[in-house]
């Protein structure tokens, strides 16, 4: 754990979800009330992906090295279990991750509930400047992708459609897309 910081103190249930959609590694640790971890319990969440028609994280639980697809509901049950035992939990990430993401970051708490709800995941690019908004692939199998670069305040969409890029005026930055 020496490597691995918090991501955020004072995690409610709405920022928890909003951690899931986002696409950084990150480890859920249970502690009991003494601040020890019980190391079986933890929780290894690497990416996320849409996978046999639902948006999935991959795991590793405990100290297994096993890669697998779980799903939010499961993972949601874990943690509930271990708090009923009596467990505090946080929710870590390297120092690097955390500096990559952290324009994504900031944003937890303010992040769309519907989009949460309904995205794959959300990413953000800090060497290219740009967010990355990554929904369930449409019914013709092409992307349903939004990106929006910082930079110019431009967006490029992959739709049904085909790929769009406009500069919309009404958009300023990131919140104007994906906060409430």
């Amino acid at each position: 754990m020496a490597d691995l910081k918090p991501i955020i103190k004072n995690i409610t249930p709405q920022i928890l979800f909003e951690l899931f959609k986002i696409q950084i590694p990150m480890t859920i640790i249970f502690v009991d009330d003494e601040g020890n971890e019980n190391i079986d319990y933890r929780i290894k969440i690497e990416q996320r992906i849409f996978d046999k028609g639902e948006n999935r994280p991959t795991v590793r639980l405990g100290t297994s090295n096993t890669l697998f697809k779980d799903s939010y509901d499961r993972l949601l049950t874990k943690i509930e279990m271990n708090v009923g035992e009596g467990y505090k939990y946080g929710v870590f990430a390297t120092i690097q991750d955390i500096t990559l993401k952290q324009n994504l970051l900031d944003l937890l708490g303010k992040i769309n509930k519907d989009l949460v709800e309904t995205c794959t995941y959300i990413d953000y690019n800090k060497k290219e400047n740009y967010f990355e908004i990554r929904n369930k692939p449409l019914e013709n199998k092409n992307s349903d992708v939004i990106y929006y670069f910082e930079k110019d305040n431009s967006i490029l969409q992959f739709s049904a459609d085909g790929p769009e890029l406009f500069v919309s005026e009404g958009v300023t930055n990131i919140t104007d897309i994906i906060c409430n």
